[in-house]
């Protein structure tokens, strides 16, 4: 199956339309109501939120197979951590264990659902600029917020590139039969020649990203006026206040 992680879905949506800030400050709300809920009722509220977001933008169903794919290793760590490295006996699942991996694994498919919801709506350079726009506040901090943005943003461009690069190489090691052999120390082997070989690759691709910055004069010239957006219209007010409003409310219900 390929991977979509990160990659925009060019179909005509209400949220294909919405202004990218306000995508962005929807999506951290829902985030942060989804690390703070933990009542079963206000959790099946928000994942049916996340579901509705998910549909209501068009994006078909492989997006989030091709997420889950891409990032089961992460899933199959939150799930062991759970169940035998969590309460006094390790080993021993216990019912508070079970309910809290349950939670962990549901929140991670919510933040996966999310992250595909915002990157199949928002194309790269929108999403630099909402960025952009987001980390303005830092400049009062004395930081460079149009670096922290480009680095996020270049976060963002370069992240589903690795994970293409880790499942190619992944597929060159199974051809050469490295992984065959049945047993944890083969495949133990195997992972370790996967990390270092995308490590490298990973390494690579930063210096070409360097040069290629040095080469168009990255930082030697006087920065370009951004371009002014026009201000947020009432549906785009509407979804940039949604989010604060989904987190208090969920911090609320979730405690309760």
């Amino acid at each position: 199956m390929r991977n979509f992680f990160g990659r925009f879905w060019a179909v005509d949506s209400f949220w294909h339309r919405r202004d990218p800030l306000a995508k962005l400050i929807l999506a951290g709300g829902l985030v942060g109501a989804g690390m703070v809920v933990r009542n079963p009722l206000a959790f099946l509220i928000l994942g049916g939120l996340v579901i509705a977001l998910w549909t209501s933008a068009r994006l078909p169903g492989r997006i989030f197979l091709g997420l889950v794919r891409s990032l089961s290793w992460l899933i199959l760590v939150a799930l062991l951590t759970g169940l035998f490295f969590r309460g006094s006996r390790i080993g021993c699942p216990t019912a508070a264990a079970l309910w809290a991996t349950a939670l962990n694994l549901g929140r991670l498919f919510i933040f996966f659902a999310l992250a595909g919801w915002l990157a199949g709506t928002t194309t790269n350079l929108c999403l630099l600029e909402g960025l952009l726009r987001l980390a303005a506040p830092l400049r009062y901090l004395g930081w460079d917020e149009e670096k922290a943005a480009f680095v996020l943003g270049l976060g963002l461009r370069l992240f589903p590139e690795l994970l293409e690069a880790g499942e190619r190489i992944g597929l060159a090691q199974r051809a050469r039969g490295l992984g065959a052999r049945p047993g944890l120390k083969a495949r133990l082997l195997a992972a370790e020649a996967l990390a270092v070989a995308l490590f490298s690759y990973a390494f690579r691709r930063a210096d070409e990203l360097a040069l290629a910055m040095r080469a168009r004069g990255y930082g030697r010239h006087p920065r370009r006026p951004i371009r002014p957006r026009p201000a947020l219209d009432r549906r785009d007010r509407l979804v940039f206040l949604a989010g604060p409003v989904a987190a208090i409310l969920f911090f609320w219900l979730g405690r309760r």
